[in-house]
């Protein structure tokens, strides 16, 4: 299988593969703007299971570094951000996807909260890559 060939134990693998997931969800998030609503359930699906896929890359990234040398107080603020990014862009993208009568600004929200979760993500990796 594919992700077999995958060794997630290297940082500079897991950054790779956190960027790849990130284009995955950004172009399918361009494609859903484009076809409108109702989504694509596929396009949907692909699109929620990458951003699923980056969580649990940067969780095993987080994970493998404490374990190896522990977290300081700035890479777990920088985390906690980025934790926060991640829920509210998931939360606005659900509000989205549910359809009906959504406020504009739910929209703006989730225009801008992706970019800050790319943004808290490739500092969290930056930080985790230079730390051990």
């Amino acid at each position: 299988m594919l992700l077999d060939s995958i060794n997630l134990n290297s940082m500079s693998n897991r950054i790779m593969i956190t960027g790849v997931l990130y284009v995955v969800i950004f172009g399918f998030g361009f494609l859903l703007t484009r076809f409108g609503n109702p989504y694509s359930t596929v396009l949907l699906t692909v699109h929620k299971l990458a951003s699923i896929a980056v969580v649990f890359v940067v969780y095993k990234s987080f994970s493998t570094v404490h374990q190896a040398a522990g977290l300081n107080s700035m890479v777990i603020i920088v985390g906690v951000i980025t934790g926060i990014a991640f829920i509210g862009t998931v939360a606005t993208g659900g509000l989205i996807s549910i359809g009906g009568d959504i406020p504009q600004l739910v929209y703006s929200v989730h225009r801008v909260m992706p970019l800050l979760t790319v943004i808290s993500t490739a500092a969290c990796l930056y930080l985790l890559k230079n730390y051990v």
